[in-house]
């Protein structure tokens, strides 16, 4: 006997009905052997996710030198994508060592500032008796005037968590041997996909049509290179204007002779990568790095890094971003704020691309129903 295709779709839907129910139950009542198995299992994919989103950043830098820099070496095309690899990996490497040894140097630089200028800002409070009092009784429990009184300190401390210090002594040990064995994966695992990509891209569009039908993989192949498109043109957009905000903002500090340029600069281009709320975050951090040196300096670098920021908002990310990524301004900050609530920074960043392709799918999905329809919309802009 054979059974229709409505027969099936009621099959089918009955035994969802009888399933979910099913998995909500055992969810509820096993919470807490779900959770850990799902943190098990996001441990041991963890590595491949990490490279996976390696490879998707290196792959910005090496499509750009394959197409433009070894464009006519067709028949070499093995040689020509390690060859690509390589200088990939060794720029962004570069770039990442730069950055530390840039920061870090400034950073202690700025906590020494701060160190020194301690003394300064208590002799200031002095001035007033209450708090003149507060800090003589701070002074007197936790000075600290020899060598032994750090011993009499720490004594308690360390008899009563000696144990756990050392389990945590441990701990750390493990947890960096295991970050290095995992960086050591990520890294071998995206270089495999940037070797091969384009044998992967095809078993996987292969795949895809062998399991759904035809005109459903289609939709799928279709969907997936919106995603692809939007995330690629997003983050190449986003690595160049934080960049650029960066190199204009290292510009006009050392033009208006503001301490920590590079430290600062670096801060900005940094959060310029989160969208909305990454700049003004890098920009309070910067402020007070420089307060600690001048507060007249913090208050001309406030002045400037909002006029470099409108300037950006309004000349540079529209141009660089905004125009690749075609996501009004109202659901940019929808995608930061459901993003920041799901899974914080790395949701703030990752949110606006998925929404952006679901907003480029929904407006072809309108239009084509719009022309099968026949329906042409007039809105009257005077009301």
């Amino acid at each position: 006997m054979k059974i229709s295709r409505e027969d099936k779709n009621k099959i089918a839907i009955g035994i969802i009905i009888l399933i979910v129910p099913v998995l909500l139950a055992y969810f509820l009542f096993n919470r807490d052997v779900v959770s850990n198995s799902m943190a098990k299992f996001m441990e041991i994919i963890s590595p491949f996710l990490i490279g996976g989103a390696l490879a998707f950043v290196l792959n910005i830098p090496m499509r750009f030198i394959e197409r433009k820099l070894f464009k006519k070496w067709e028949k070499k095309l093995g040689l020509k994508r390690a060859i690509c690899i390589l200088i990939s990996l060794v720029i962004v490497a570069v770039l990442f060592v730069f950055i530390i040894f840039l920061i870090i140097p400034n950073f202690f630089e700025a906590i020494k500032s701060l160190i020194e200028g301690i003394p300064v800002l208590v002799a200031k409070l002095r001035k007033y008796p209450e708090i003149a009092n507060q800090l003589d009784k701070i002074y007197a429990k936790y000075a600290i005037r020899s060598t032994n009184d750090l011993v009499e300190i720490l004594k308690p401390y360390i008899t009563k968590n000696g144990l756990e210090i050392l389990n945590n002594f441990y701990l750390g040990i493990t947890m960096t041997l295991s970050a290095l064995f995992n960086f050591i994966v990520s890294i071998t695992f995206a270089i495999y996909l940037l070797a091969s990509k384009e044998t992967l891209q095809r078993q996987m569009t292969e795949l895809i049509y062998v399991i759904f039908k035809e005109k459903t993989a289609q939709k799928i192949v279709i969907n997936s290179k919106v995603f692809y498109q939007k995330f690629y043109m997003f983050f190449k957009g986003q690595f160049i204007e934080a960049f650029m905000l960066g190199i204009m903002c290292f510009i006009g500090m050392l033009i208006l002779r503001i301490p920590n340029a590079a430290t600062v600069s670096v801060l900005i281009g940094f959060g310029a990568l989160i969208p909305l709320v990454g700049a003004i975050a890098a920009a309070a951090i910067g402020a007070l790095i420089i307060l600690i040196e001048s507060l007249k300096k913090a208050v001309v670098f406030l002045i400037f890094i909002v006029i470099l920021q409108q300037f950006d908002g309004n000349v540079t990310y529209p141009r660089i971003v905004g125009s690749s990524v075609g996501l009004p301004s109202i659901w940019v900050l929808v995608a930061v704020s459901i993003g920041a609530a799901i899974f914080g920074i790395v949701g703030m960043i990752v949110f606006v691309p998925i929404f952006a392709a679901i907003y480029e799918l929904l407006y072809r999905y309108k239009e084509r129903k719009l022309q099968e329809k026949e329906i042409c919309i007039i809105t009257d802009e005077n009301n």
